[in-house]
């Protein structure tokens, strides 16, 4: 019995069904950038529709309009998530890794949102401005639970930078140099003692608060708009995807148990780098290798627009990145 058919059967008309076949088949763009360590990081593209629809609903132009210098317009976007909802549990309806599907749930009192839902906001309001969001878990020896967070590349600075969007600020050393998280890595270990502070100060923390940085990691995707997050649910508790990037040195390889769920790295070049979008490479997606052998043929760090059906960038996220079967994707 062919998929038509059988579709037809269970009451879902022709044309829902070649309407939703069009929707799996259809090209989306995707960037992309290559590792050192041979990994790949994949990012929403800023013109896609959804988040040209996500910047024109809340308004981004006019959080946006009053700044000029890149690092002023990211911190704009993080204080405007800040004040876009009261920090409160997401559970049990825990939403999707989508910015307007949170801010929609949470302003009909569906869900509520904490740490991370601020991130996934203020990283896709980023996203829709132009600007490249990585997202951080983070924990400590005394607090495995952690804490969820974001760096942005700020294209001026040439580098990531910490933004706590719960709060609205990020954060600097001495000289008011934004520090990523490969920095603050070295206060949370003692290696470095001299101060830091927030900008703006809004909540201080003190050093146990800094002390979160000791593990860290980077989810290697953020297009979680295409592509849901992959989920798997044990016992009640929910563990998302591992196709994570996280930092390893002689303060963390003792730990196996939060290494395991990573991709470990001694590499600082897999953390802190610029990322080359001067000329942006055009790949057409035609059959599986030409994703990885594209990138494969570009500098480290050079990202490329690639198009892919809808489908086959779901298959490459699930077989290559995901590449378990406990993992479900997060559903709306």
């Amino acid at each position: 019995m062919s998929f038509l058919v059988v579709f037809v059967s269970a009451g879902v008309g022709v044309k829902t069904y070649l309407k939703r076949k069009h929707a799996q088949t259809k090209p989306v763009i995707v960037r992309a950038w290559r590792l050192p360590s041979g990994a790949i990081f994949v990012s929403e593209d800023p013109s896609s529709p959804r988040l040209r629809a996500f910047f024109q609903h809340e308004h981004l132009d006019k959080v946006l309009s009053p700044h000029k210098r890149d690092l002023e317009r990211i911190l704009a976007l993080a204080r405007w998530t800040s004040a876009q909802f009261p920090a409160t549990s997401p559970f049990p309806n825990y939403p999707p890794w989508d910015g307007k599907i949170i801010l929609d749930r949470i302003r009909r009192g569906k869900t509520g949102g904490f740490c991370a839902q601020y991130a996934f906001v203020f990283g896709e309001a980023c996203l829709s401005a132009g600007y490249i969001p990585r997202y951080l878990d983070l924990a400590s020896p005394e607090n495995p639970g952690g804490h969820f967070t974001t760096e942005v590349y700020v294209p001026s600075l040439k580098k990531w930078v910490v933004f706590e969007a719960e709060w609205g600020f990020y954060y600097v050393d001495a000289h008011g140099n934004p520090l990523s998280a490969l920095e603050l890595h070295d206060w949370a270990t003692g290696v470095r003692k001299d101060p830091y502070r927030e900008v703006p100060i809004q909540v201080h923390h003190d050093s146990s608060w800094t002390r979160l940085f000791y593990f860290f990691r980077y989810y290697l995707r953020n297009n979680f708009m295409s592509i849901p997050v992959f989920v798997r649910r044990d016992n009640g508790q929910m563990g998302f995807e591992p196709y994570r990037m996280i930092w390893s040195d002689r303060f963390t390889s003792a730990n196996a148990v939060f290494l395991s769920d990573a991709i470990p790295s001694t590499d600082p070049r897999d953390f802190d780098y610029a990322v080359q979008v001067g000329s942006i490479p055009e790949i057409t997606w035609k059959k599986r290798g030409d994703f990885y052998q594209a990138l494969t043929h570009e500098p480290l760090y050079q990202m490329c627009r690639i198009r892919i059906p809808k489908d086959m960038l779901l298959r490459i996220i699930k077989q290559d990145f995901v590449h378990s079967s406990n993992y479900h994707r997060l559903k709306a």
